[in-house]
Order: C-alpha cells, then sequence, then structure tokens
C-alpha cells in the first residue's frame, strides 16, 4: 500500500507470519507517521487500508472530526523485528488544520496527502509542509513524503505524475509516493 514506506511481510504460504508482542517480541520498533492534507484528500482511506493490510475499503467515508488514532503492527521482513505503526489521523477541514502540526510534531515521518484528482488539493501541499516544518523545529528538517491519492480515478486525474515527483524531490525535499 505504502511501497515507499514498508509493505506488509509474507509467509511462503501468502499468509501473514505470525506477529509477537509484548515481553514475546524479540524486536520492537514504532513508527508514527503523521498524515495530514486537505479535506476529503483521502488520509482516512490509506489509513485504513493499511491498518487492515488491504482488506478494508469503505467508499463513503465521513470526514474525520479532530483525530483519529490508527494502530497497526507487522512483522519486518527476513528478521524478527516487529514495526508498530501509530497513525495520527487528523481531520483536514480548515477548523482543524492547526491540530495536524501539533500531531506531527513527534512523528518520525510526515506524510502529507494530496488528491490526484485536485489541483486545489496539491497546490495547498506546500502550506502543509511549511506548517509542519515550523512546528518540528530542528532547523525545518523534515523527513515526509508527499502522497498522491485516488490514483486508480483515470479518467478524472489532473495533477501530472512528473509535476508531483519534481515538486516532492526538488521543492519539498521529501521522498514521493505516486
Amino acid at each position: 500500500l505504502f511501497p515507499c514506506l514498508a509493505s506488509p511481510a509474507r509467509g511462503g504460504t501468502g499468509k501473514d507470519q505470525p506477529l509477537l508482542r509484548g515481553p514475546l517480541a524479540p524486536r520492537a520498533g514504532r513508527l508514527t507517521p503523521g498524515p495530514a492534507g486537505n479535506a476529503a484528500v483521502g488520509k482516512t482511506a490509506l489509513v485504513q487500508m493499511y491498518a487492515s493490510e488491504g482488506q478494508t475499503f469503505v467508499k463513503n467515508y465521513k470526514l474525520t472530526a479532530g483525530v483519529d488514532l490508527v494502530v497497526a503492527s507487522r512483522p519486518v521482513p527476513d528478521s524478527q523485528y516487529v514495526l508498530e505503526t501509530y497513525f495520527y489521523d487528523v481531520g483536514g477541514q480548515e477548523v482543524f488544520q492547526d491540530l495536524a502540526p501539533d500531531f506531527v510534531q513527534d512523528a518520525n515521518l510526515v506524510m502529507i496527502v494530496y488528491d490526484v484528482t485536485s489541483q486545489e488539493s496539491f497546490s495547498k501541499c506546500e502550506k502543509w509542509f511549511q506548517l509542519c516544518r515550523k512546528k518540528r523545529g530542528y532547523g525545518g528538517k523534515l523527513l515526509g513524503c508527499l502522497v498522491g491519492n485516488k490514483s486508480d480515478l483515470t479518467s478524472k486525474k489532473v495533477v501530472d505524475h512528473a509535476t508531483a515527483k519534481a515538486f516532492a524531490l526538488e521543492g519539498a525535499k521529501v521522498m514521493f509516493c505516486g
């Protein structure tokens, strides 16, 4: 689902490998990506798809009001590590835009999500990166990625892949998941 971030480990039978947690886990790590972006770009759908390993896609999401915490665990391929992922899914409506930087302040990765069928959502990505950089401090350094969502809607696509990739790599200086 997020090839530039991680992928679930699969065993030789195609079934998920068992997860070891708590004191039984030989090694564990925590990833806290902070998804941010305009309302209705699909942040909640991305988070839910990751958490359900691609099994859950609700076609009619309700806008996130405030913040939802979604936790998912995945074994790291070819290791004894378990990666616990804590997503703080913050609503993108204007009233919640001041909350997003607060939740990405301690995130190890910031995911700015835009809708490939909405030029407006792409145009606002720079603003989202600036808000997150300002809140994080560290001289504005930010480990992040730009995620183009709704790419299955090819007939409605208005944001060019090459333009978005260039913005991510050259303008925002982050990874690109398109």
